[in-house]
């Protein structure tokens, strides 16, 4: 809804009004690593690198309405479909996670990575694919595009050299970008790259 920002870190999930900047929530959880809105602003996805969870928080109370487990390290990040009714989720162990948003059930899993880690997620406006970026030590840190309704890979980009800590499609879906820790951000055209094979 553009009025309120959530943010996590210091073993706290807080919530906030971006008109007056008052804190509106604050929870105790443990070892978050990210956290994101649903679109239409009723959900908070949280991600744990502790205990490698998901968990879908209503935005206004903070009472937990699922708990997703299934990834074996640590999760990196998570982000809604455009419609609020899938959650996708990346980790460390290299897989990438579909999960129905209101049954708590996943939906899709598959490997986003040979080496080193998937780090990065999100979905295209219309809801039928991803993208993610990669890190680690032995890794392309490659930004890629995927089905989200098969897992089948669609497009690779190459050309950061570190980590990929972030992704996003433009609005019109055309483009991606993607932000470094190489210190770059490039743009990414999905109409004139050609996958590699």
């Amino acid at each position: 809804d553009a009025q309120h920002v959530a943010s996590a870190s210091d073993k706290t999930m807080r919530t906030w009004n971006a008109e007056n900047c008052v804190e509106e929530l604050c929870l105790n959880l443990k070892g978050i690593n990210s956290v994101a809105y649903s679109p239409d602003g009723q959900s908070i996805v949280t991600v744990g690198y502790s205990d490698m969870t998901i968990r879908v928080l209503d935005s206004g109370s903070g009472v937990e309405r699922h708990c997703f487990g299934g990834h074996k390290g640590r999760v990196m990040q998570a982000a809604f479909s455009p419609d609020c009714r899938r959650i996708v989720s990346v980790s460390l162990d290299r897989t990438i996670r579909v999960w129905d948003a209101l049954l708590g059930v996943e939906q899709l899993c598959f490997f986003g990575q040979d080496d080193g880690h998937v780090v990065s997620v999100a979905f295209s406006p219309d809801g039928q694919r991803l993208v993610t970026g990669s890190g680690g030590w032995l890794n392309d840190h490659s930004v890629r595009v995927w089905s989200a309704i098969t897992g089948a890979e669609l497009k690779r980009f190459c050309g950061h050299e570190n980590d990929v800590a972030s992704v996003a499609f433009s609005p019109d879906g055309k483009q991606v970008v993607s932000a470094s820790s190489d210190g770059t951000l490039r743009i990414w055209s999905l109409d004139d790259n050609v996958f590699p094979g």
